[in-house]
């Protein structure tokens, strides 16, 4: 594999799933991903609350746009490595030639664009197919692309398609407040999550961060997780406190 990578995202109208896809490994995957996202039939404008996502997320949002694949087959195009559908029905649509061989894979995500509801319901179905396609992206950007083969490398991608994000609970209040989850050590398991990697959690966050992993959740088990572990500090902090005062009267 070479030691850059084109990706492009599929979507019907390329106007909120495949857009933060596009926006997400820019972010994540630059220098050595560059991402690229099209529709086949595509709307013409990016949804405000994909957007929206992206920015509470802190991901740039400039030149998102929605367009056509067929800009992407025209001469001079992007040699793409990766062409990945993230709906269904882009999926079972006749794909344009590509420049290059690119492998594909179908990430099929629920189109939050569909749902019809309040405010706060469509917001959550944004947020939702966000996080699925942040996980995959995470995860995908763990793969040793280098040394995979060809059989081994399309397994993986077409199990990262069938990951899903973090369950969160019914009616869990929302939290921006950044937290930081401790993993007890190389390999173990995330607290709230079952995915593995020696240095973090790519449910959380999708980085490297030694340890421990960044992201904003809105699930009450982390509300709870992080409850235990202030409670676990003041415990060993009075407890500390206690054997130095012991040393003291004893001194």
């Amino acid at each position: 594999m070479p030691g850059h990578y084109n990706v492009m995202f599929l979507c019907t109208g390329n106007s909120a799933r495949s857009i933060m896809a596009e926006a997400i490994l820019n972010s994540k995957g630059g220098p050595t991903f560059t991402a690229y996202s099209a529709g086949s039939h595509p709307s013409g404008t990016v949804r405000p609350e994909a957007l929206r996502q992206l920015e509470m997320a802190h991901l740039p949002t400039q030149g998102l746009r929605s367009k056509a694949w067929d800009e992407f087959s025209l001469p001079g195009s992007p040699r793409l490595d990766f062409v990945i559908t993230v709906c269904d029905n882009a999926a079972k649509e006749v794909c344009p030639v590509w420049p290059g061989q690119p492998m594909t894979a179908h990430w099929g995500v629920p189109d939050p664009a569909a749902v019809h509801g309040s405010e706060a319901e469509v917001e959550r179905a944004f947020r939702e197919a966000f996080f699925v396609l942040d996980r995959r992206i995470s995860l995908f950007l763990s793969l040793p692309l280098k040394t995979l083969d060809s059989l081994a490398l399309k397994r993986e991608l077409d199990n990262i398609g069938q990951t899903m994000a973090p369950a969160t609970s019914t009616g869990a209040r929302q939290s921006n407040v950044k937290v930081r989850i401790k993993v007890e050590g190389g390999g173990q398991e995330c607290p709230l999550h079952t995915s593995k990697n020696t240095w973090g959690c790519f449910d959380c966050a999708g980085s490297s961060f030694g340890r421990s992993c960044f992201a904003q959740h809105d699930s009450q088990g982390v509300e709870l997780f992080v409850l235990l572990e202030l409670i676990g500090f003041a415990l060993g902090f009075f407890g500390l406190l206690g054997q130095a005062f012991g040393l003291v009267g004893g001194g």
